[in-house]
């Protein structure tokens, strides 16, 4: 079916760190956030919060020890995540 996309301008910092922080309960895994708190994207936020808590739940799922690391910086006219 037909999904709507509703763009908004978010400081991805803000939005990602409080998923990270809920997914750290979840495993004895270290989690953490390296994001600047100047990386912003128009996006629709709640997929985008579905894509990032498939990527580290993924990432829990297949990883035995040691840690996993939420990174995003900006390359030209791209956030890459």
């Amino acid at each position: 079916g037909y999904l709507e996309a509703r763009k908004e301008r978010v400081q991805l910092y803000d939005l990602l760190h409080p998923i990270v922080d809920m997914m750290k309960s979840s495993t004895i895994l270290t989690l953490a956030v390296e994001i600047p708190r100047s990386v912003a994207v128009s996006f629709d936020i709640q997929h985008l919060k579905r894509i990032v808590t498939n990527f580290l739940s993924n990432g829990i799922k297949f990883t035995e020890n040691g840690s996993i690391t939420l990174s995003a910086k900006i390359v030209g006219d791209i956030v890459e995540i």
